[in-house]
This record gives structure tokens, C-alpha cells and sequence, in this order.
């Protein structure tokens, strides 16, 4: 592979460069341990979209936009997401961003209308009211 990629361009150099680290730590890895999430779905077309929600969390998501990164149908996505993840769509979602909301709140000080608004809420009313369905309390007794 090292010999292939000396004779090829740049990128084509570090394509290689890459499947020779990944195989590295495949084979280095012990039993049972993956290189990749532990968590990481099967499918690929579904794991693609957890990747792209991470990335985006706090903006504005829609499935229609969740379903175009796996490169699905809104309903074939829906049934596949739910499917691998035990969820619907939205509920995963919200939930994500309830968690992360969770995590701002117990480790920084920043205001709680900036915690919602970075975490994806519309606004300050609408977290409130689905953080408390998430966890049975409100934002603000997290934090006393």
C-alpha cells in the first residue's frame, strides 16, 4: 500500500494513509473494542445522520434535512432510525438536546436562556416545558 500511494497524488496519499492507520488499529485493538463508537449503529445510513445531528444539535433540524444526509425517504428514514434506535426521530432529538441542556446546566454558569438557545430550543418557555417532561424538574431547580 505504501508503494501505491508513492506513486499517486497527494490525496490519493492520504486515502491510503488512512486505511493503513485504520487497519493498524483494527488489528492492534483488543476483542470486542472498536475503534469507532461503541454505540454506533449498524447502519450506516442511520449512523451518518446521528453524525450530522451531533454536529448540529443546537440549530434548527428538521427530519426532511436528517433524512437527506442518510440519503432516504422521509419514511423509509423514520421506519430505519426507529428501527436502530428504539426512538422516533423527534423524540431522540429532544432528548439529546434535553441531555446536553442537562450537562450546560450542571457545569457552567451560563444563563438558562443561552442554554436552551445553544441547545437547539426555540425558546426559554419551550425548554422548560420539555426538560421538565424529560427529567420531572425544571431547568432552574437544576441549578439550585
Amino acid at each position: 500500500m505504501w508503494r501505491i500511494a508513492g506513486n499517486h497524488s497527494g490525496t490519493d496519499s492520504l486515502y491510503f494513509d488512512g486505511l493503513t492507520l485504520q487497519l493498524i488499529a483494527l488489528a492492534a485493538a483488543p476483542p470486542g473494542l472498536s475503534p469507532l463508537r461503541a454505540s454506533r449503529p449498524a447502519d450506516a445510513r442511520v449512523a451518518r445522520a446521528l453524525d450530522y445531528l451531533e454536529a448540529h444539535l443546537g440549530e434548527a433540524l428538521s427530519v426532511s434535512e436528517l433524512a437527506a444526509v442518510a440519503c432516504l425517504s422521509v419514511g423509509h428514514f423514520a421506519r430505519a432510525f426507529k428501527a436502530t434506535m428504539g426512538e422516533a426521530v423527534w423524540a431522540y432529538v429532544q432528548r439529546r438536546r434535553c441531555e446536553r441542556a442537562m450537562e450546560r446546566l450542571r457545569y457552567t454558569n451560563d444563563l438558562i436562556a443561552t442554554i436552551a438557545h445553544e441547545c437547539g430550543f426555540s425558546h426559554q418557555g419551550h425548554f422548560t416545558i420539555a426538560f421538565k417532561r424529560r427529567f420531572g424538574i425544571t431547568p432552574g431547580q437544576v441549578r439550585k
